[in-house]
């Protein structure tokens, strides 16, 4: 049986496993620890199934419980109880979530099904990397992006060819619960993730994205972001994609010959040289491979400023810069930046990660695009004969 199938029949059956475990809400005490017994539970607005959720709660969280509809003295957050739609409802505070609009330390509370908490934690299948030798071999493959328990689609890798958008009617498996997809990190393979909740595009409008649980390789450490695909790569086959001494330092003197030779302000150049030698830059900079013979590309991204959000709307003085060094080596093995190489700062972009996304021997360069009031996008760089360039389809627009 395929692998996504054994998962999804393995999570159907904890979910009613655990549903069982519930005890009936007048044995709670106020502010007692309950956790979450199904694989999903959402907190709404209000009590009944048809408010705004607030939060997806996964198996095994644990929440605080406050009170149910009716009862005096709940928080402000769990007040709206005059439209309960009369089923068993709990009003809990779960610590780990965003807090309220006010932006203290009191983290909000909200309504959750009596039926989805349960006294005790409940024991979740311990779910491990399956390797690559359970993976499909899909045409097209979806190419993803994770970020913390985040996925959503980013391109497509049709016939060898890369696209940053997807081809109609593919693309939407991801929307399923128990979906496997192999998750790569500084170019080599870093485990797998899986898909843990149900969206049905067909009556609601769906997210980007869905929520998915990171499962590294045996022994190794947790993944918090990387480029995941529904197919099988051979990857970089890299020991290690951080750079040593010499490629740092190689990096940074690109970059300053870079910042000092462009068009940028003199003010501008200060601010971003100035941060760079003491350090206050965000920086990236990572090893790929350049070719199946061994060839190394160099990777550097440095940010100067929180976001473009900061200076569009914040002091004028303030200066936001983004710069993308790509080092390939030369006639004689010398070093130098490759076309592509450059100013960032207009498109908000910074390096993502890097992967080898068509298997001919070269890592393409995965940029996550930040632009004004929390839209973004992603961008996949390839090498082509003329230098490093985006890959291109209509499908660039931020989200």
């Amino acid at each position: 049986m395929h692998v996504t199938r054994l998962l999804s029949l393995a999570i159907a059956a904890f979910g009613t496993l655990c549903g069982t475990a519930h005890a009936g809400t007048k044995e709670y005490g106020f502010e007692q620890k309950l956790y979450v017994a199904v694989p999903l539970a959402n907190v709404r607005t209000a009590p009944r199934q048809d408010a705004t959720v607030k939060g997806e709660l996964l198996a095994g969280r644990d929440v605080t419980y406050l009170g149910k509809p009716g009862d005096d003295m709940l928080p402000g957050q769990c007040k709206d109880d005059a439209s309960s739609d009369g089923k068993d409802w709990l009003c809990v505070r779960p610590e780990y979530l965003p807090v309220d609009a006010a932006g203290d330390d009191v983290y909000w509370a909200g309504w959750v099904r009596a039926d989805t908490l349960a006294r005790t934690a409940p024991v979740v299948p311990r779910l491990v990397d399956r390797g690559q030798a359970s993976l499909p071999v899909r045409e097209p493959a979806t190419i993803y992006a994770f970020t913390s328990g985040y996925l959503e689609p980013i391109g497509q890798r049709r016939n060898g060819v890369l696209s940053d958008s997807l081809a109609p009617g593919t693309g939407q498996e991801f929307y399923q619960r128990g979906m496997w997809y192999a998750l790569y990190s500084g170019g080599g393979r870093a485990g797998s993730v899986v898909t843990d909740i149900q969206l049905d595009c067909a009556v609601a409008a769906c997210p980007a994205g869905t929520m998915v649980r990171a499962l590294p390789l045996p022994g190794a450490a947790k993944v918090r972001s990387g480029v995941a695909i529904d197919a099988k790569l051979a990857g970089s086959g890299l020991v290690s994609a951080e750079p040593d001494r010499d490629q740092k330092a190689l990096l940074a003197q690109l970059a300053q010959g870079w910042v000092r030779a462009s068009s940028w302000t003199a003010r501008e150049k200060k601010a971003f040289l100035d941060a760079m030698s003491k350090g206050k830059l965000d920086t990236t900079l990572k090893v790929g491979q350049s070719s199946r013979d061994g060839r190394r590309v160099l990777f550097g991204s440095w940010v100067l400023g929180g976001s473009m959000d900061d200076v569009h709307y914040g002091n004028p003085e303030d200066i936001y810069a983004s710069l993308l060094i790509i080092a390939e080596p030369g006639p004689g093995g010398r070093y130098r930046a490759a076309p592509g190489s450059g100013a960032m700062t207009e498109e908000g972009c910074k390096y993502f990660d890097h992967l080898d996304l068509d298997d001919d021997g070269t890592d393409e360069l995965v940029l996550r695009c930040a632009q004004l009031e929390g839209s973004y996008h992603y961008a996949i760089v390839r090498k082509t004969g003329a230098g490093w360039k985006p890959v291109h389809t209509d499908a660039s627009a931020p989200r």
